[in-house]
Order: C-alpha cells, then sequence, then structure tokens
C-alpha cells in the first residue's frame, strides 16, 4: 500500500516489513488481490498464482423502486470528503457558469452526503456557491444508495499521489450500480481511470485540468438541458459481487484440485 510510507518505520523494520511480504507471498498456494497496479507488483515477486479479484456492488441493493432523477442539475459526493481529495478546479468551472449563467445558477445544486473537511467546505463558499450547496449528515447505506441514483452527476475523488493509481475504492462500485455519470478526479492511466473508460461510466481527471472538465460539464449539462442526461448503459456485471463470488470460488477449486493431486 502507498500509505506504508506514511507510517514512519526506520529502515531496518522497513526491510524485515519487505522480508516477511516476499516470505509470504512466495510460500502460499495463490494469491488474491483488488487491483491490477496491486497484482502486477506481487507478480514480480511470485511469477505467477496471482489473481485479480475487486471489491464489486451488490444487485439487491439496487433493486427497489425506480428513483426518479433530481430536477436540479445535481452533482452528488456521498460519504468521508477529506481535503486531500478536494477537486478545487471543479469549484471555480461551476463558479464561472453560476457568475455568467442565471439558469445554470438557478438549474445547479451541488449535494454532499456524509461528513466533508471544512476545507472543502470554505473552498465552495469562497468560490460564492454556497446558495447552491446542500449538506446531508451520514446517512442509512439504503438511503444513500436512493440519493445515488437520483443524482444526475456523481462526483468521485481520489487520491492525488501517483501511488493512488492502484486503488479502486468501495464508493466507486457503488457508483457504478447507480449507473449515473460519474465525474472523477484521480491519477489518469490508473485502475479507476481503466475501469471508467471500460464501463463507460464517465470520466477521470487529473486534478488540474480546468479546460478539460469545464468541456465535460458543459456537455453534461447541455444534455441535461436537452432530452435529460442518459443512464450509463455500459457492461458492469463484471463487478456484481454474484460474478466476484464465482472467481474467488474458481480460485479455491484450483488450489483443492492441486492439493488433491
Amino acid at each position: 500500500m502507498y500509505t506504508f510510507k506514511y507510517m514512519g518505520y526506520s529502515a531496518p523494520v522497513v526491510a524485515i516489513h519487505k522480508i516477511l511480504e516476499k516470505s509470504v507471498v512466495k510460500s502460499a498456494d495463490a494469491i488474491v488481490t483488488v487491483t491490477e497496479t496491486i497484482g502486477r507488483e506481487l507478480q514480480e515477486i511470485r511469477g505467477s498464482g496471482v489473481h485479480i479479484i475487486t471489491n464489486g456492488f451488490d444487485n439487491a441493493d439496487f433493486l427497489s423502486e425506480t428513483v426518479p432523477l433530481d430536477e436540479n442539475f445535481t452533482i452528488t459526493y456521498t460519504g468521508l470528503f477529506v481535503r486531500t481529495q478536494n477537486p478545487a478546479e471543479l469549484w471555480n468551472v461551476l463558479a464561472e457558469r453560476v457568475n455568467n449563467n442565471k439558469v445554470f445558477a438557478k438549474d445547479l445544486k451541488i449535494r454532499l452526503i456524509g461528513h466533508t473537511d471544512s476545507a472543502i467546505l470554505e473552498d465552495i463558499e469562497r468560490n460564492g456557491l454556497g446558495k447552491n450547496l446542500e449538506q446531508l449528515n451520514y446517512l442509512p447505506h439504503t438511503e444513500v444508495i436512493k440519493w445515488q441514483r437520483s443524482a444526475q452527476i456523481l462526483l468521485l475523488s481520489g487520491g492525488m499521489e501517483p501511488e493512488s493509481k492502484g486503488i479502486l475504492t468501495g464508493k466507486f462500485f457503488e457508483y457504478l450500480a447507480a449507473r449515473r455519470p460519474i465525474l472523477g478526479f484521480g491519477p489518469k492511466g490508473g485502475d479507476m481511470d481503466i475501469a471508467l473508460s471500460e464501463c463507460g461510466a464517465g470520466e477521470m481527471f487529473d486534478y488540474n485540468n480546468k479546460a478539460a472538465v469545464a468541456k465535460w460539464i458543459d456537455s453534461r449539462y447541455e444534455e441535461y438541458k436537452g432530452k435529460g442526461i442518459p443512464p450509463v448503459s455500459g457492461k458492469i456485471e463484471k463487478y456484481s459481487r454474484r460474478e466476484l463470488t464465482c472467481a474467488m470460488a474458481a480460485v479455491l477449486d484450483e488450489i483443492t484440485e492441486k492439493k488433491m493431486i
């Protein structure tokens, strides 16, 4: 994990961790990890026998009644929103459109559900978007899913560090299942960026790419004012827990068969 560098261990302790890691990875009957990036790192140690089984979503959570879309041009974020994941350029893009377009100013709603760092809230206020902001505290999971499904756009903020390329957050899979377009921020070429593209579920942007974010927002707003922003129609079933459980069962069968020979 990229967060290991923040643990403050001395060089000898780090060396011991590396030795133990190598021993476990090489001696295991099989290795299962959650992203392609981490899988490649483990393959460098082991060579083969590394399986990628990501986290995913439970279809049963999304089988309730149809949820109508918000009437507003709503950009929704759910969960913990920390200051190191603040999409500052997004607030700037939205502020420019609010200031120059009275209709956009009336349509826009930024909905944040869960705990949001004060630095992010201050940035939103500083950009003059306070009137467009709606904050909700932590809610039951079933209610959060309804808010996700009703959003025009879902906001996803990943880590800014290059090492975060190998992270696929649990929120990402829920967003996929909600089938609303995802506006993501994080490293290009990372696992989340690739998965978004493969599923046709949205787009990932570098935190500083204001021009590209502005173009994307303008395109979605044009759809919203026209026939409406269409739902995500890409293939996401491989991330359902049913499919992922089948993949895990196959790994266990493979190990069992080898033990029986």
